[in-house]
């Protein structure tokens, strides 16, 4: 799908990532161009109300089209995402509450209902301070993570069910940068049987290769970003699935960028999925 002007995809994730969520990702040059064929919209519709639409074609003659509409209200930022089917999600972030805390709402409406049938709303908070940041949320999703440095940072992550009483498995996650290194590990459960290894390397400016391994079942990515010149960049990624993704991505100007998106399955060779996809800003 449209995304960022290509200058701004080349980075490692790397160092203190702010929450076990994103120590755990992959680096960027991992991720898969979209195949989808789509034009997105991007304006202010005044003031600070943002508004987004997208339109994806999902045949010859049949297009699925959906609305973001965002602003802000007295400190508190609200996002509404609206699909062509009626049905509604709702978010609601409000930050700094108190220093270093940010409070987030999501909910959702389907087609149809009414106001009293939102579904039940899930409740996030985020606190940062100083080297250590912490996540919860009523699901019982908590986790933490502590920056030794710029360089090193480690996290801790569990569910708790309330219901029950119980508190699920440990998960464990660290994360080194040197220079233009950076090595992750992922442990899920403290008997150690599955542990997930990212590393990515900046060669030079204009090229970023990527890996990732995963114990549990074996499987492994590897991927690469080369920066053609200041305004694109292509990416070409390959998993042990057989799945290989080709993106391509350039900036027009300074409000439009165009994006383009193929990927093989080499376990069939007859399927085949291309994608091109624009974004304007007004």
């Amino acid at each position: 799908a449209a995304g960022a002007p290509a200058s701004n995809n080349l980075r490692l994730r790397g160092g203190f990532a702010g929450s076990f969520a994103k120590m755990t990702e992959a680096p960027g040059v991992l991720d898969a161009a979209g195949t989808d064929n789509k034009v997105k919209i991007d304006t202010k519709a005044g003031g600070n109300v943002g508004v987004e639409a997208s339109f994806v074609a999902t045949a010859a003659n049949a297009i699925k089209s959906a609305l973001k509409a965002t602003t802000s209200v007295q400190g508190v930022d609200v996002e509404v995402d609206l699909d062509d089917s009626g049905a509604a999600g709702i978010k609601a972030q409000a930050n700094n509450l108190v220093e270093g805390l940010k409070l987030q709402l999501d909910t959702a409406i389907a087609s149809g209902s009414k106001l009293d049938n939102l579904s039940s709303p899930k409740v996030s908070a985020e606190y940062a301070h100083g080297a250590i940041g912490v996540n919860a949320n009523s699901d019982g999703d908590i986790s933490a993570t502590y920056a030794v440095n710029d360089d090193i940072s480690a996290g801790i992550s569990t569910n708790y069910d309330a219901n029950g009483g119980s508190l699920g498995d440990i998960n464990l996650a660290a994360s080194y940068k040197a220079g233009a290194t950076a090595v992750s590990a992922a442990v899920n459960g403290l008997k150690g049987d599955s542990i997930a290894l990212t590393a990515s390397h900046k060669v030079d400016d204009s090229l970023d290769v990527a890996g990732t391994f995963s114990t549990s079942d074996s499987k492994f990515a590897v991927g690469a970003g080369y920066k053609i010149d200041g305004d694109s960049l292509v990416r070409v990624n390959a998993n042990s699935d057989g799945n290989v993704n080709v993106g391509y991505e350039r900036k027009i100007s300074d409000s439009t960028s165009l994006n383009a998106g193929m990927q093989l399955d080499a376990n069939d060779t007859g399927s085949r999925k291309i994608g091109v996809s624009m974004t304007c800003s007004v």
